[in-house]
């Protein structure tokens, strides 16, 4: 009885597809059946292949935030000062020493 039921489970799931047996080396599919692993594993393959030497992508900077915006501009402004403040320096001094040559 119990057996009857396990036979008649195993043909339903056997019609539905769910699974499939491996077919015997005698029978006429198992041939295309391996060729179409193959093939399978052939793309498989050839995919891998063409992943591993396409160009990897760089990682870009990442965003600033506003503060570290600010910060930057700040420096970079008083970079610019301090230049200005050197040159206005070196414009004062030599017009002094143009003013000791006058006397």
């Amino acid at each position: 009885d119990e057996r009857l039921r396990l036979d008649k489970d195993l043909e339903d799931l056997l019609s539905g597809n769910i699974i499939q047996l491996k077919p015997s080396k005698n029978d006429s599919n198992y041939n295309e059946s391996l060729d179409k692993d193959k093939k399978t594993i052939e793309e498989y393959d050839v995919a891998l292949r063409t992943m591993a030497y396409e160009a990897k992508v760089q990682p870009s900077d990442r965003t600033k935030t506003l503060e570290e915006i600010a910060i930057n501009e700040k420096e970079r402004l008083e970079e610019l000062e301090n230049a200005r403040l050197k040159r206005m320096e070196r414009r004062i001094n030599h017009d002094e020493e143009d003013e000791i040559v006058e006397d």
